[in-house]
């Protein structure tokens, strides 16, 4: 057992299958981590992963020379799959692993609810980066938290000190340079989802990028280095992380063994002689041995441009099945038997009702035009897109003042930092009063929920809290939560039995486009100091919005917002309207039209479009295409394909 200072610290090697446990169980790691055949992030290779026997095996041999077993549960869950779940988490009990590694809070359900003595540590795929959620995680159980990449050393030692959670901290390895749990596009594309361990990596092909009616040659600007911490192991022990996890489930034994025992070689060198560590020793052959070029992610502040890989990406060399995981395809068209299929798809024991319309807007035009229309409800985003002046918050007060019957909801940042909690606590303070019992606030992580209620001011559920099973939504109710999202990732069969089964009033993404792709790192700082190669401007967006253009000529919008977030978005629209008939069956509470990053013109056709749907119970006639034309996303994919 490593220990610094008295406290236990230790390396955390993965391993994607018994064979390779069986070849790295005598190396310098003092934990591995490895999922079974279900709810596990790691599902592209039927080969790979544990039986519960190599599971029980495993945990025998790692316990029996003192070293851990940490198995991952780390998928989101749908209805179907919950009873299942159940056995399975039964029989992890019975094997007694040193932890569960988790991202859905049904499992945490499960498990109070089942009396379950499992230990549980947070997942990345929890997205954790602010202190409150951690404070609500450890009154749920958790002992420990798998950081979120976005967040530094500096934070981390807060937190340590703050709460005394532990902290797994990525050391080495494959990164991704999206926000975790926030990327959808895998699915809505190829039916694979990234939150359930199908991600076909869109953010590893080869785009160029038109802004400002410029054409850049930009080869790779999502696909970020490799995280490479080995020069800074003294500053990971001293930030009080306590676990040092080097990323690489999916990789063979023979290409991690050096990596691990590098890293505990030089944590090992480290605490024998912290006075005279060489922190560069042996990082040449660990260099040479790399698959793409090394960076420290956030660990010392966002890296920027800086974090952008060009060393073999693209090519599928280094990936690790061998292959490049998908090449570029174009967003789904909407066909005429999907909708035949999906309109046969009503629920007979639901009264057909009128579910609320609720419009998402950034700009005082679009609010202007959302007033004077029939919407029930009018969503206006705090965040506001280059090229767009948001509507300050005195606005927003004397709206809400002067139309004392409209239902008005704020939406929040999509992610929130301690520091940008501490923004949002100055900002309740001060408009606390009118907020109250008058607003809704739409939350995407339990740290702002947690602040929102502290004001007694009333909380919405956005896209980022991930509502896959009706289990997650439930405890959200119980947490206070007044609605949520329905997970745009969802096919048919589990959004229908969520609907129906949820106490949650849903909401449901029915046109526009969410954020498929929400990221820290800037796009657009990317372009700096390159030349463009010729004038050229996008064929459906404005050269205002940065797009990326892939082999097969597909264009992705990508927004960024005040805070520097970029917000990857879909080229063809989602539209649902056809299907209002069904929709009306299955007991959404309100649909959801996404549309505040829509020029005004566009903005007005489809606002008017949707109130006349309503209004008429269905309209004839199909609405004309806004950008490259409209999908059915997730719904275009039946269960299991």
């Amino acid at each position: 057992m490593r220990t610094f200072l008295g406290k236990p610290i230790e390396l955390l090697a993965p391993v994607g299958h018994y064979a390779i446990f069986k070849e790295l169980l005598h190396s310098k790691a003092d934990a591995f981590y490895l999922g079974g055949k279900q709810l596990n992030m790691r599902m592209h290779r039927s080969q790979f992963n544990f039986s519960l026997t190599e599971m029980e095996a495993a945990i025998h041999e790692a316990h029996a020379i003192g070293k851990k077993i940490y198995v991952t549960v780390n998928n989101l869950v749908s209805s179907d799959e919950l009873e299942s779940a159940k056995t399975y988490l039964r029989e992890l009990e019975r094997i007694q692993p040193d932890a569960l590694i988790i991202q859905d809070l049904a499992i945490v359900s499960l498990i109070q609810e089942m009396n379950l003595n499992l230990e549980m540590h947070a997942s990345v795929m929890m997205n954790v980066h602010n202190k409150k959620t951690i404070e609500y995680l450890q009154i749920q159980g958790f002992t420990r938290v798998v950081a979120s990449r976005e967040v530094d050393l500096k934070t981390v030692r807060n937190w340590v000190d703050q709460t005394g959670i532990e902290i797994e901290y990525f050391t080495h390895g494959d990164m991704c340079g999206i926000n975790g749990a926030t990327c959808y596009y895998s699915s809505l594309v190829f039916g694979q989802s990234s939150n359930c361990g199908r991600c076909m990596k869109p953010c590893r092909w080869h785009y160029q990028s038109l802004y400002q009616g410029q054409l850049y040659d930009t080869d790779y600007p999502l696909a970020v280095k490799d995280m490479w911490m080995y020069p800074h192991i003294p500053e990971m022990i001293e930030s009080g992380i306590v676990s040092f996890k080097i990323e690489g489930r999916m990789r063979e034994a023979d290409f991690l063994l050096p990596i691990i025992n590098a890293y505990g070689d030089a944590m090992d060198r480290y605490l024998a002689d912290p006075l005279n560590y060489d922190r560069n020793k042996d990082s040449d052959a660990l260099f040479e041995n790399r698959k793409r070029d090394p960076y420290q992610s956030f660990a010392f502040g966002n890296p920027g441009a800086s974090a952008i890989n060009r060393r073999y990406e693209g090519t599928g060399y280094f990936y690790s099945h061998g292959r490049v995981f998908s090449k570029p395809v174009d967003e789904h068209e909407i066909k005429d038997w999907e909708l035949d299929a999906l309109k046969g798809q009503t629920m007979a024991n639901h009264a057909a009702g009128s579910p609320a319309l609720l419009v998402s807007l950034q700009t005082e035009e679009q609010l202007t035009l959302a007033l004077k229309s029939k919407m029930d409800q009018i969503e206006i985003a705090t965040e506001c897109f280059d090229g767009n002046k948001g509507i300050s918050v005195d606005t927003i007060h004397s709206v809400v003042r002067n139309h004392p019957n409209r239902h008005f909801v704020i939406r929040l940042p999509r992610a929130a930092q301690d520091h940008e909690l501490a923004r949002l606590e100055q900002w309740l303070s001060v408009h606390q009063a009118w907020l109250k019992n008058r607003v809704i606030l739409r939350v995407s992580t339990i740290g702002q929920a947690i602040l929102v209620k502290q004001f007694g001011i009333q909380v919405t559920g956005d896209l980022g809290l991930n509502l896959y099973n009706e289990k997650t939504a439930n405890r959200l109710l119980e947490e206070g939560f007044e609605s949520g999202i329905a997970s745009i990732e969802l096919k048919a069969k589990d959004l229908w039995s969520l609907a129906e089964k949820s106490k949650l009033p849903l909401e449901l993404v029915v046109f526009g486009s969410p954020t498929l792709m929400l990221s820290d790192l800037d796009f657009v700082q990317h372009l700096e100091g390159k030349q463009p190669s010729h004038p050229e401007s996008s064929q459906y967006f404005s050269d205002e919005v940065l797009v990326l253009r892939d082999d097969n000529g597909f264009e992705h919008p990508v927004y960024r917002d005040q805070f520097k977030r970029n917000h990857v978005r879909l080229n063809k629209d989602l539209n649902l309207a056809t299907l209002w008939p069904t929709l009306k069956t299955h007991g959404f509470s309100t649909l959801r039209l996404e549309m505040e990053h829509f020029e005004i013109a566009d903005f007005q056709t489809a606002l008017q479009y949707w109130c006349d749907l309503k209004a008429n119970d269905g309209m004839d006639s199909p609405m004309n295409p806004i950008h490259a034309g409209f999908t059915l996303g997730a719904l275009h994919f039946e269960k299991g394909e």
